[in-house]
């Protein structure tokens, strides 16, 4: 490190002479020296989705932090995030266009990569979830990364990291069923285990997938409220753990998404209003569809249904969600009001 000229190499706010007392501070005992350290490198070695070319520099001091005793979890945890930022964001140009150093952080953050593995049996949670997701950005290392999850998945006792692992492995593969899916359907014991493999199989196998995914994505929606807080661990992006379950049903094909309209609408009408509107929103799409409906068709017994709950449920129509509601409707060509809606069924 002594060799690098870091007042040469730049980073989001100017040059990186500052990295070797941020690199102190990290190898520092005391916690809040590491975290300002953190917080520093996270606004300045990254930024807007771009790599600078002080983060190439400096990964290998940092998965050198990573690995090192006396380090915080929560710091640990954070540095596999930002070394993961640094490996997957552009390369910043030069003003004439051209590469910078920064086109080598990749590999420098690769390089750690027999650190990361070790990781996923450290003691902290956070530390083993964020290990998995830097491994997943990998795709060079597919087999490797593949055996590592996989076999960590089927000793990890605790289910949300469990749940985190089936989630990176299906991110990492997205068109492969794999086998770990099939046997946490049918064996774990966690619903939380249970309906990501259930929202991986739907995801993977559309109509084809098993029955068997249905419950634990109905049951889930069912208990949300508790799930929520596992379920945004997941890397799965914002949409939330309903939109999620929602989602996955609608890969099954028309006919049996149309099967699991009534207990949607039951759960709807016990669901807190955020939820309420996703799971109307879906049951209309699933019940409407594309084209929309024509003003004087005749509904079906299950279109019925859902416009009959959609008109019962209050959590629909209160807190200023009634006019998200009434422009949903229209846009599946039914009335947008409510009591237009109560004297169509």
């Amino acid at each position: 490190m002594s060799e690098i000229l870091w007042s040469t190499l730049r980073n989001a706010l100017g040059y990186a002479d500052d990295v070797p007392t941020l690199l102190g501070r990290l190898r520092s005992e005391a916690v809040d020296a590491q975290r300002e350290a953190l917080e520093a490198f996270e606004r300045t070695l990254v930024s807007r989705g771009e790599t600078f070319p002080a983060a190439a520099a400096a990964a290998t001091e940092i998965i050198g932090c990573v690995d090192q005793s006396g380090i915080d979890s929560g710091v640990r945890a954070g540095l596999l995030r930002l070394l993961g930022a640094i490996a997957t964001g552009r390369p910043v140009l030069t003003d004439d266009g051209a590469p910078t150093e920064a086109a080598g952080a990749r590999a420098a953050v690769r390089a750690g990569f027999p650190t990361y593995v070790s990781l996923l049996d450290a003691s902290d949670r956070e530390v083993r979830v964020a290990a998995a997701c830097l491994l997943i950005t990998f795709d060079e290392d597919r087999a490797a990364v593949e055996a590592a999850l996989t076999e960590r998945a089927a000793k990890e006792p605790d289910e949300i990291s469990r749940a985190n692992l089936l989630g990176c492995l299906h991110q990492f593969l997205p068109s492969e069923r794999l086998a770990l899916l099939d046997a946490t359907l049918a064996n774990d014991k966690s619903l939380l285990c249970r309906r990501q493999a259930a929202r991986a199989l739907a995801a993977v196998l559309g109509p084809e997938a098993p029955d068997q995914v249905v419950a634990p994505l109905l049951a889930a929606i069912s208990e949300a409220s508790a799930l929520q807080k596992a379920f945004i661990e997941l890397p799965l992006g914002g949409a939330g753990l309903v939109a999620d379950c929602c989602w996955a049903l609608s890969r099954l094909g028309h006919q049996r998404a149309m099967q699991q309209l009534p207990p949607l609408m039951s759960h709807m009408a016990r669901a807190k209003p955020e939820d309420a509107m996703v799971i109307a929103e879906s049951a209309l799409f699933v019940a409407f569809g594309d084209p929309p409906h024509v003003a004087g068709q005749p509904l079906s017994s299950l279109q019925g249904l859902v416009v009959m709950a959609s008109t019962a449920c209050d959590a629909l129509w209160s807190g200023g969600r009634g006019e998200e509601m009434e422009l949903l409707l229209r846009q599946h060509g039914l009335p947008g009001t409510r009591d237009t809606l109560r004297a169509l069924i």
